[in-house]
């Protein structure tokens, strides 16, 4: 009488590409997330992941594996390869899933460094080191995973500028241009330069809102009746605007009658200047003329978040 005694497979057999809806048995050897893995479960079955250790055994890790952009509810294991932001990052793990990203996660390691295009920041969306988005006229680049409502320009913490930026536009014999312009490199004009004044047919306030969005130079007809106070702003707000290191010149004429008034205070955007210097004496009862026309003149400096410096001066016309 012969015996006959199953004794499963004696050596590895390769069986390829690693698939899901085949069955495996003990000794079956595939390929799959950028590795060899080998069966050892005794039970021959279907539907395993790779990633099961009750299944499969690493067995050769031979390579990288691409996965595409991370994902936060995906697993990934040793040498799967994502993209996160504008970088690329590999897993130095065994399998990891979840977490805040590879940028702030130790079982990434950096790749390649690169960068993403966001388009216009979104106050509160979701972005990654890397991410480039525009605010106001300039391009900045995320340092950090930053969701917030405060502009790039006012968080140095979590961006930086990537470039200062431009309308874009080519002007030609004719052409009007409406907004901001950044130049960089100079400016070189054959004729002479035309520039909009604001005229505005009243007395200044007691606190007078002077906005920006009207143009940089303005000119009040009525004489004021009192002694008034200048707050520069813009629609968009000056701080969220005005990136730090940058200065914004305006220039305020006030016309007096026989009771002069004059200057007393500024603030930007509604807050006081950290520092506020005047060419000579500051404005005030002695030294302002009845009937004489006033011309300001402010150069304003952002220093920081929300914090200013005002240079002041005032040209007397009697």
């Amino acid at each position: 009488m012969t015996t006959v005694f199953d004794l499963g497979k004696l050596r590895p057999t390769y069986r390829g590409d690693y698939n899901a809806a085949a069955v495996y048995e003990f000794n079956d050897v595939v390929r799959g997330l950028g590795a060899v893995y080998v069966y050892t479960n005794n039970v021959a079955e279907a539907g395993f992941a790779l990633t099961d250790a009750t299944h499969w055994t690493l067995l050769i890790n031979d390579g990288m594996n691409y996965r595409g952009d991370w994902i936060a509810s995906a697993s990934y294991v040793k040498n799967d390869v994502v993209t996160f932001g504008g970088a690329v990052y590999i897993v130095n793990a065994n399998v990891i899933t979840g977490g805040a990203g590879p940028a702030s996660m130790a079982q990434y390691s950096l790749l390649a460094g690169g960068t993403r295009w966001r388009g216009a920041w979104v106050s509160n969306a979701d972005y990654v080191p890397g991410d480039l988005t525009t605010s106001g006229l300039s391009t900045y680049r995320a340092k950090n995973v930053v969701k917030s409502t405060t502009a790039p320009s006012a968080d140095t913490t979590n961006w930086e500028v990537a470039m200062g930026g431009s309308s874009n536009a080519v002007a030609k014999a004719g052409d009007t241009m409406t907004g901001r312009l950044v130049l960089s490199g100079g400016v070189t004009m054959d004729k002479f330069a035309i520039e909009r004044i604001n005229l505005v047919y009243a007395s200044p306030t007691a606190n007078q809102n002077v906005s920006l969005d009207s143009g940089a130079a303005h000119m009040f007809t009525g004489t004021p009746q009192y002694d008034f106070n200048f707050n520069f702003d813009c629609a968009a707000g000056f701080n969220a605007s005005v990136g730090i290191g940058q200065v914004v010149t305006a220039v305020a004429i006030v016309t007096n009658g026989s009771s002069p008034h004059f200057l007393q205070g500024v603030t930007v955007g509604g807050t006081a200047p950290a520092t506020l210097v005047w060419s000579g004496s500051a404005p005030n009862a002695s030294n302002t003329v009845a009937n004489a026309i006033d011309m300001y003149q402010f150069n304003i400096i952002k220093t920081g978040d929300n914090v200013f410096t005002v240079f002041a001066s005032r040209t007397k016309y009697a």
